[in-house]
C-alpha cells in the first residue's frame, strides 16, 4: 500500500493538500475525499484563494486511465454548461490532452495543479466576476472530444482524427503504410506530419491509443 500510494505520488498530494484524506481502497482504485483548498493565478488574471469540497478516484491503472473527479460539496450547479457529466464527474478535457499535462510526470499531485486546479479556478472566477470560463469550452460529449483532437493533432476532420488514432495504435512498420491524416493522400511514411505524431507516441502505447479510438468509435 505504502508502495503504491509513492508511486502515485499521493503521498506529496496529502502533504499539500492536509485537508483531503485517504479513504479505504476501493476494487483496487484509491479514493480521497475533502476540503481540496487553492492559491493560483493564470497568466494576467488575479489570483484566486478557494477551496471546494471534492472526491477524488485513482484507478488503480492509473495514468492509462486518469483520476475521476467530483464535486461533491454543491457549489459548482451540477449541469453540463459547468461541465458537470451525467454521472456528477467533471469533465476536465479529453484524456489525451489531460495525459499530454501530466506525462512528463505522471503522478497524482501534476495531476491537482495541472488539471483539477485550473478547472477550479475557472470556476472561482466565473464565480466572482462573470462571464464564460476563462480557459475556453468544448461542445458537450463527443464533439468535444473531436474538437481537443482536431487541435490537438492539428487535423482538420473527425475522419483524419481516427486516422491519427489508427496510426498511434500502429506499429510503426504498419502506421508508415497507412494514408496521412494530414490531408496530402500520400501514405504517412511519406509525409513530414509524421514528426508531429512522435510526442504522442512517447506519451503512451499503442493499446492506449487503441482503446482512445474505440471510445470515439463507439458513438459511431
Amino acid at each position: 500500500m505504502v508502495e503504491k500510494l509513492n508511486m502515485n505520488g499521493i503521498d506529496s498530494f496529502l502533504y499539500d493538500y492536509p485537508r483531503m484524506l485517504l479513504l479505504p481502497l476501493n476494487e483496487g482504485s484509491i479514493c480521497l475525499k475533502g476540503i481540496y483548498e487553492f492559491q493560483a493565478v493564470f497568466g494576467d488574471k488575479p489570483t484566486i484563494h478557494d477551496e471546494y469540497s471534492i472526491h477524488i478516484e485513482i484507478p488503480k491503472d492509473f495514468p492509462f486511465h486518469l483520476p475521476v473527479v467530483k464535486e461533491i460539496g454543491g457549489k459548482i450547479p451540477a449541469n453540463a454548461d459547468n461541465h458537470i457529466n451525467s454521472d456528477g464527474s467533471i469533465c476536465l478535457g479529453s484524456p489525451i490532452n489531460l495525459l499530454k499535462k501530466i506525462h512528463s510526470n505522471p503522478t497524482l499531485n501534476t495531476f491537482a495543479k495541472k488539471c483539477i486546479t485550473p478547472y477550479l479556478y475557472a470556476m472561482s472566477y466565473k464565480s466572482k466576476y462573470g462571464g464564460d470560463l476563462i480557459f475556453g469550452e468544448l461542445s458537450h460529449g463527443v464533439m468535444g472530444l473531436f474538437e481537443d483532437y482536431k487541435e490537438l493533432f492539428n487535423v482538420k476532420n473527425e475522419e483524419a482524427v481516427f486516422r491519427t488514432l489508427d496510426i498511434l495504435a500502429s506499429k510503426k512498420r504498419e502506421a508508415n503504410k497507412k494514408i496521412c491524416p494530414c490531408g496530402c493522400n500520400r501514405k504517412s511514411g511519406q509525409c513530414n506530419f509524421r514528426k508531429n505524431l512522435i510526442e504522442f507516441r512517447g506519451m503512451a502505447s499503442r493499446n492506449y491509443y487503441k482503446y482512445q479510438y474505440a471510445v470515439l468509435k463507439a458513438y459511431f
